[in-house]
């Protein structure tokens, strides 16, 4: 089942790439050419808009394919944020996001860890709904806060939606598991997915009234030559 899944999504991925591709250009000539106008509102939600098709489109590839990662040298709040540029944030969600004296370098892929931080939020946008919300991402250090120099950084996405089900936590990250009735079941697949190309995990949690989202990744990556056969390219 999963074999003709991975199959027939990855050829539906490329044939929809392409052409994305080409509105991407199309909608960057029209924002050149119409500086400081009301249209450029316009195309810039056109951008946003193709850039978060985009990046569902090399998360199948991701996940089907098993892409290598292209480890950066990156600071985690540029990563966070270019998610939220693609966010369509609504007016009744307060969005707090770190100080710059929080940021931390990391080595990462900064293309596929954008993907699970915009996917973490507008997961919990989703949740929010209409009500009055907020969402609370907060970066730390564990060495700085236990002293182990394990290299390790904890990413957390706290949101004020719905606790999560006790029943449903251990199936949160199964494959073609919703609960969402236009959800596809595949999101939080892709999120632990690359967390755990970069040797990390992800977990979720109901914590002190808020849906807590918890990523920890090492600072740096260290692979075995067996690991780095297909799994990784530093550039």
């Amino acid at each position: 089942r999963f074999e003709g899944l991975g199959k027939f999504s990855s050829s539906m991925a490329h044939n929809i790439r392409n052409p994305l591709g080409s509105l991407l250009n199309s909608v960057e000539l029209i924002k050149k050419s119409n500086l400081d106008t009301p249209l450029n509102k316009e195309t810039a939600r056109m951008e946003r808009s193709i850039k978060r098709i985009s990046h569902q489109i090399e998360s199948i590839l991701t996940f089907v394919n098993n892409t290598p990662l292209n480890l950066h040298s990156v600071m985690l709040l540029d990563i966070l944020h270019n998610a939220v540029d693609m966010l369509t944030l609504p007016k009744n969600i307060d969005l707090h996001i770190p100080d710059d004296d929080q940021n931390i370098n990391v080595e990462c892929d900064n293309k596929k860890m954008e993907f699970v931080f915009y996917n973490l939020l507008n997961n919990a946008v989703q949740a929010i709904g209409h009500n009055q919300g907020r969402i609370v991402v907060r970066i730390r250090d564990e060495d700085v806060e236990t002293g182990n120099k394990n290299g390790t950084v904890i990413l957390e996405f706290a949101n004020s939606g719905p606790s999560i089900p006790s029943h449903v936590l251990p199936h949160m990250f199964d494959p073609l598991f919703t609960t969402k009735k236009e959800g596809t079941g595949l999101g939080l697949t892709y999120c632990k997915n690359i967390v755990k190309l970069h040797k990390g995990r992800i977990t979720t949690s109901n914590q002190n009234g808020l849906v807590l989202f918890s990523i920890y990744i090492p600072k740096t990556q260290t692979f075995s030559s067996t690991d780095a056969r297909g799994v990784v390219r530093r550039v």
